[in-house]
């Protein structure tokens, strides 16, 4: 048995319950959690066990994965099958037939749960990280780096990021790492506080994004937009118009409980 935390019905309250945690099967492991990168809560249905990813230690095994005993580990948000045609394309995430953690199965918010050994990554050397940094590893940040990458964006290119957040800070700083310091359009002060000097904000209005684009000398380049909040989807896509790419931050449907 294990203690996880489920959402309840007031606000930002989490249940604490008992689950049951199977014995590992061929090829899988439990791990004993020690962080869990968390979804908002007002994203988290009620009644669902939150938390999309998680890092710890493995203390069982199954066949096929005796090598994992006692390492320390990220469990990633998604553990695609990799067998299908969008695996195979490189489109893991997309994957129609693998695991998702808190929506094919429990959160990841829990004392402890059960992962295919396949997908995991070994926190040592390098990786050996705290653990609510490792955690973020496997949810905001890779969400971040997803955006990033499925823009296609170049160095010096035009785009927009389009949100409020700790995600939007992530996508901003790999953009800017990768070459590609994006305008800003949030609401969120806090956010436009951090932001380092010469990055662009804006308001998160169109009419606000497409006068900094234009001034910012996007001129007939196609635009590319990065939306954290699928609210400002139906405004991205008019600013963006026929030519331009836009990557969102959608969630999937929960899991039933």
């Amino acid at each position: 048995m294990a203690t996880a935390w489920r959402r309840g019905a007031a606000p930002f309250e989490w249940q604490a319950i008992e689950i049951a945690v199977p014995a590992p099967g061929p090829g899988r492991v439990t791990v004993a959690i020690e962080a869990a990168a968390v979804e908002p809560w007002a994203r988290t249905p009620r009644g669902r066990i939150g938390g999309v990813a998680a890092v710890g230690r493995v203390i069982a095994t199954g066949d096929a994965a005796a090598e994992w005993q006692d390492a320390r580990v990220l469990v990633p948000a998604h553990a695609p099958c990799g067998e299908c045609e969008l695996c195979r394309r490189g489109g893991v995430v997309l994957c129609p037939d693998g695991e998702q953690v808190g929506v094919t199965g429990p959160g990841a918010l829990a004392t402890a749960m059960t992962a295919q050994a396949r997908w995991l990554v070994r926190l040592d050397g390098p990786l050996e990280l705290p653990g609510p940094t490792a955690a973020a590893l496997g949810g905001e940040v890779a969400l971040a780096y997803a955006l990033y990458a499925r823009l296609g964006i170049s160095p010096r290119e035009p785009v927009v990021v389009w949100g409020d957040g700790a995600l939007a800070r992530l996508t901003t700083a790999i953009l800017i790492a990768k070459g590609a310091p994006p305008i800003v359009a949030t609401d969120d002060e806090a956010l436009a506080a951090a932001l380092p000097a010469g990055v662009v904000r804006c308001r998160s209005d169109a009419e606000a994004v497409a006068r900094a684009l234009t001034d910012g000398g996007a001129g007939r380049r196609p635009r590319k937009l990065a939306v954290i909040d699928p609210a400002h989807l139906g405004q991205a896509l008019t600013v963006a118009g026929a030519r331009g790419v836009v990557a969102v931050a959608a969630h999937t449907a929960p899991w039933p409980v």
